[in-house]
């Protein structure tokens, strides 16, 4: 299965980042199984700045056996929620969506080619690796295909669209605001409780973020310590030297 994500701000409940990924089959709980929905990896200056703010949580939006069906849908709510880079919108995406390939199996060739780049090491393509190229990327293959210059520099669909649905009084929270107490009570039911060790005292945290600000790190800091902890590793240096940290789900 495909799925189409959201992230979504805890300060003032809104979307931040529209993202997409696949299924794990082997997942053993609902955050492995939507890896790519809760991972902060390989996520853009505007994303990580923004989580520092405020934090953020998960929800799923869509699901589908059909990569090309999710990857209309990202486009989709990227097209409704608006990119905020751009100044038409709410969102950190840095493109439309609907790019890559979930279920692609690369080729040994590929994944050294991969390698190579990433140590800077300079790539000549073969003959036979050029014409490879310029067939995956002719005709219907390529992103452009069928689109004009003028045509991307002139719509304005992201602006209609949030003008539409999301701007002044058409908003359906328009003039309203969440109080701390709902604020509060959102972040603990989209979290877990962390059950802390620490000089022979047990400590019960509601959520993670409470148990990230405590200790003054990230919650995907609280998130790796309690895979090292399941792991059997014990911090020898650092906030969590000597503490035994665990979340509770």
């Amino acid at each position: 299965m495909f799925f189409v994500y959201r992230h979504l701000r805890l300060d003032n409940g809104q979307p931040f980042y529209i993202g997409k990924g696949k299924t794990n089959v082997k997942a053993k709980n609902y955050i492995t199984e939507h890896y790519r929905a809760f991972s902060t990896q390989k996520r853009n200056p505007y994303w990580k700045n923004i989580v520092a703010k405020c934090g953020y949580e998960v929800e799923i939006m869509f699901e589908h056996i059909s990569e090309n069906v999710v990857f209309e849908k990202e486009k989709e709510f990227i097209e409704i929620y608006g990119r905020k880079d751009i100044n038409r919108g709410l969102l950190s995406n840095m493109s439309e969506g609907g790019e890559g390939n979930c279920g692609r199996t690369r080729t040994q060739e590929h994944s050294d080619n991969i390698s190579k780049a990433k140590l800077g090491v300079s790539i000549n393509l073969s003959v036979e690796g050029r014409e490879r190229l310029s067939r995956a990327n002719r005709g219907k293959n390529n992103f452009f295909y069928g689109k004009h210059l003028s045509h991307w520099k002139g719509r304005k669909h992201s602006e209609e669209t949030i003008k539409n649905h999301f701007e002044g009084e058409n908003n359906p929270f328009y003039g309203k605001t969440h109080t701390k107490e709902f604020l509060r009570e959102k972040t603990i039911a989209s979290s877990f409780r962390v059950k802390v060790v620490e000089k022979g005292e047990e400590t019960i945290f509601e959520c993670v973020p409470d148990c990230a600000k405590h200790f003054k790190c990230t919650i995907s800091n609280i998130y790796s310590r309690d895979g090292y902890q399941k792991k059997g590793k014990t911090a020898v240096r650092g906030v969590f030297k000597g503490i035994y940290l665990e979340i509770l789900k």
